[in-house]
Order: structure tokens, then C-alpha cells, then sequence
């Protein structure tokens, strides 16, 4: 019973960061998976089960935090969509591109982009917020070529969705708001896909992804509501320090891990 609820406390921090910050929250629920249990005296669990348990987390929280935010009118669909399959193309494209590309090369790649990235967030946004049902015109051309990059390397380097944010708003030109929902509609399809992998190999136990699911379901609403009461800038500087977070460890394996640069 108490693993059950701490189960389902970590599936509603994933969740709620999920729908304050547009991220799928499996950067945070892995490690809390991972560590969390064992901090606490319970049976830890191994990294392949929190990965699959994360994949399944971050499905339920990007499609909970979606209809949150467009309920509020903070989704492009018309944009979420192209860039959806893009990033699809870019990621394959990624995965087979990596076998020929050195690990080293792409750490060091991923490590600039998240830096940059991090930086970026801290600027003033192109635009920082619209009238309620106004969309912004786009380039499809823009957003095409944005979204397969981002998948590129994503498919690469397993990472590289922090991209997402900083490219529709200082890109794209987004609002905040409407940038932040719209990552989570660009961000379900590619973790359904690889829910349905990983279930169906086996690799889900289901019981405990089901109450974590469950937090996540409930957190991703939550955090939609602080979101949209959050000012847009307060938004920004968040995402930023959370991609600082991962720059400085991407930085910390490079420097310290045997990188041969």
C-alpha cells in the first residue's frame, strides 16, 4: 500500500512538471524511480523497468497536459501536427545516422544545443501573448525543417527534446503559453509509439506503470493550471534552469567521464 502511494506521488511530480513546463517529466522520473524506493527502504527498481515505466508515464502525462492546455486554448494543432511527423522522419533518420557517428561527437553536439538552449529561455520571448483563439501565421517550411532536426537528433543521442520550446518561441515565434501546449500535442505520438514497443515486448509492468500512470493523468492537469497562472517569463526562466540542469550534467560527462575530445 505505502509503495503504491509513493508510486503514485511520483507519477504526479512527472505529471505536474509536465503540465507547468510543457516537458514529458521523464528527465525526473527516472531518477526518482530509480532512487526514490531505495532512499525510502522499499525494493529498488532496476533501470530497465523505470525506463519503461517512464516512457508510459510521459504518454499519459503529454496527452493529460494536451487537453489541458487546449482546453485553454493553448494548443496549434495546425502546427503540432507537421511538426509531429517531421520530428517522426528525423528521429528514424537519427537513429540509423548514429551508428556511424561517434559517441563522443554526439555528446559534445547535444551538450552545445542544450546550452544554447538553456540561454535562449532567459531572453525576452518575439512575442508574449495573443488574444484568446489568435494563432500567429508560421512558415510550414520552418517548422518542417525545425521539427526533423530536433528529431534528428533526438534519434541520435536519445535526447534533445528541451529543443522543442526554444525553437517555436524564438523561432517559430510562439507565445510561451501557446509554445508550451503545443510541445506536449508535438511530444504524445512519439511516446505513444514507443509505449506500445515496450508494452508489447513485455517490458511494462503493468500494476505498477498503471498508478503511476494515475498520477500523472492527475498531475499534468494540476500543472496545466499553474501554468496558466504563472507569468510567461517565470515559464521561461523554469525551462531554462531545468535545461541548465541538463547542460551542466551533459558538460560533467564530457569533462569527467573519459570523453576523448
Amino acid at each position: 500500500m505505502l509503495f503504491s502511494v509513493l508510486l503514485l506521488g511520483l507519477g504526479l511530480i512527472g505529471g505536474t512538471l509536465s503540465g507547468l513546463l510543457g516537458i514529458g517529466g521523464g528527465l525526473v522520473i527516472v531518477p526518482l524511480l530509480l532512487y526514490a524506493p531505495l532512499w525510502l527502504g522499499f525494493e529498488p527498481i532496476d533501470i530497465r523497468t523505470a525506463t519503461a515505466v517512464a516512457v508510459v508515464q510521459v504518454t499519459a502525462a503529454t496527452l493529460s497536459g494536451t487537453l489541458a492546455h487546449r482546453r485553454r486554448g493553448a494548443v496549434y494543432m495546425r502546427l503540432a501536427v507537421p511538426m509531429s511527423v517531421a520530428s517522426a522522419v528525423g528521429a528514424l533518420g537519427g537513429g540509423i545516422v548514429s551508428a556511424y557517428v561517434p559517441a563522443d561527437l554526439l555528446l559534445l553536439a547535444t551538450a552545445i544545443l542544450a546550452t544554447v538552449a538553456a540561454l535562449l529561455m532567459f531572453l525576452p520571448a518575439r512575442v508574449e501573448d495573443l488574444d484568446a483563439g489568435d494563432r500567429p501565421p508560421f512558415s510550414l517550411p520552418t517548422v518542417c525543417v525545425s521539427g526533423f532536426l530536433i528529431g534528428l537528433v533526438i534519434g541520435m543521442n536519445g535526447s534533445g527534446a528541451f529543443l522543442m520550446m526554444p525553437t517555436l518561441i524564438y523561432l517559430v515565434g510562439l507565445p510561451t503559453r501557446v509554445a508550451l501546449g503545443t510541445v506536449l500535442a508535438v511530444g504524445f505520438p512519439t511516446s505513444l509509439a514507443a509505449s506500445v514497443g515496450k508494452i508489447a515486448t513485455g517490458q511494462v509492468p503493468l500494476l505498477i506503470a498503471s498508478v503511476v500512470v494515475v498520477g500523472a493523468i492527475v498531475g499534468a492537469q494540476i500543472g496545466s493550471w499553474l501554468s496558466a497562472r504563472t507569468p510567461p517569463r517565470v515559464l521561461r526562466w523554469l525551462y531554462g534552469a531545468l535545461v541548465t540542469m541538463i547542460a551542466v550534467g551533459l558538460w560533467w560527462d564530457i569533462f569527467n567521464l573519459g570523453a576523448g575530445f
